[in-house]
């Protein structure tokens, strides 16, 4: 079960990281295009790290680091989305504000993600062999 649960993390991983690419070269020159990139990137970047803490055979130094790089990814995702929302539909002019709040709290929780504030240590949990703690 676990190996079909690495196959589908690592698949998304791939899949984000593609699907980004492809839209970026499709269009760099414009915002959505761009925006969307990111989010991509944040995603599979998210994924890539959860997937690398599957596997026991790592130090547990490294699944730890993985782990905060997957949390400190995963948690710019919902500032993206809301960039992307607000300017697929035309409101960023009037949302800026909001927009800027969301990027100063994600990127605060991402920096701290990258610490031991976040993610302190690791414990077996179903059929997970390290497990976020914090």
């Amino acid at each position: 079960m676990l190996m079909i649960y690495r196959i589908v993390t690592g698949f998304t991983a791939l899949a984000s990281f593609g699907i980004g690419g492809l839209i970026l070269y499709s269009g760099r020159k414009g915002i959505l295009h761009r925006i969307w990139f990111y989010l991509c990137v944040a995603i599979g970047g998210w994924n890539l790290g959860y997937l690398l803490t599957m596997f026991p055979a790592f130090p547990k130094e490294n699944i730890v680091f993985f782990s905060r790089v997957s949390h400190a990814s995963g948690v710019i995702i919902p500032a993206l989305f809301l960039h992307f929302v607000l300017q697929l539909l035309g409101l960023l002019p009037s949302r800026k504000l909001l927009l800027f709040g969301a990027y100063v709290t994600c990127g605060i929780a991402s920096l701290l993600s990258l610490t031991n504030a976040i993610v302190t240590d690791l414990a077996p949990k179903m059929l997970l062999p390290f497990y976020p703690i914090g």
